[in-house]
């Protein structure tokens, strides 16, 4: 998304807010917030996410972090609805240099977020170019483990599935095995993919073996965010996943950048992305 510029005294003035909350004073702070943020608009909306992602300690919540908390958590489950929300957080989590696993596992656990919002967030990092955020998206993936073993079948959408299998073939990703078990019983036979063990002597081998199917790629592109179009490169990599994707597909990718292009970070250079399409 694109970065708001707000003014020093304005941003001065949602610190002062935010770090004066007490029970008493909550509701009129609370108030004076709200006109800045409709008076400001997403510059100020942006300062103040990015701020409280700074502020709170996630690791060990003290009592003058619960309004801050809870503030965060309102204003997350009404941003969780839209579809930047991940390209949204995770922008404000790189700006502020804490896209580290243990950060996500933290933010993660203490917001509740939802295992689908959780694999987002991974694959998003993932999907960055920068080495350091790839590597600590892979490790908090791993993390995340035994929760998208046992409940992933379940509750991750079949695109979302679709792009974790594809996830697991990279170098670096050590939990391969674990995570294509898992998710055998249900898409065995599946028209996206097929999971299957080696011969009895090899039980503990996995296979993946791609079929014809036409996954939606564009709707994962939405839903991960820009950063897989942050570069020619980035793109050319996704695409490589999806071998069997055809010109309706390609028609479908370029109409979702055609409509959902506004508030882009300027660093994303949608435009070289799609003559990656041509």
């Amino acid at each position: 998304m694109k970065g708001g510029t707000l003014s020093p005294t304005i941003s001065s003035k949602i610190n002062t807010i935010i770090n004066t909350f007490t029970k008493n004073n909550l509701p009129k702070n609370l108030k004076e917030l709200e006109k800045i943020l409709q008076s400001y608009g997403y510059g100020a909306y942006r300062h103040l996410l990015k701020l409280l992602l700074t502020d709170i300690n996630f690791k060990s919540i003290n009592q003058k972090d619960i309004y801050k908390l809870q503030l965060l958590t309102k204003e997350f489950s009404q941003l969780s609805m839209k579809s930047n929300f991940v390209s949204f957080i995770l922008e404000l989590i790189e700006e502020a240099n804490l896209g580290t696993a243990e950060y996500l596992s933290n933010l993660s656990k203490t917001l509740k977020l939802t295992l689908q919002q959780q694999v987002l967030l991974g694959m998003a990092m993932v999907h960055t170019n920068k080495p350091s955020l790839v590597s600590e998206g892979i490790k908090f993936l791993g993390l995340i483990k035994n929760d998208i073993k046992e409940k992933g079948p379940a509750e991750l959408d079949e695109n979302l599935v679709h792009h974790l299998l594809y996830l697991t073939q990279l170098p670096d990703f050590k939990d391969k095995n674990e995570i294509l078990l898992a998710f055998k019983p249900k898409y065995e036979n599946h028209k996206i993919i097929s999971v299957f063990y080696g011969n009895k002597k090899e039980s503990n081998s996995v296979q993946t073996e791609v079929v014809n199917t036409k996954p939606n790629v564009s709707g994962i592109i939405k839903e991960i965010g820009y950063s897989c179009l942050s570069t020619e490169e980035n793109f050319t990599i996704l695409l490589k996943q999806f071998p069997n994707i055809d010109e309706s597909d390609f028609g479908m990718i370029i109409g979702m950048m055609a409509t959902c292009h506004t508030g882009l970070n300027y660093g994303v250079d949608v435009l070289k992305s799609f003559f990656v399409l041509c």
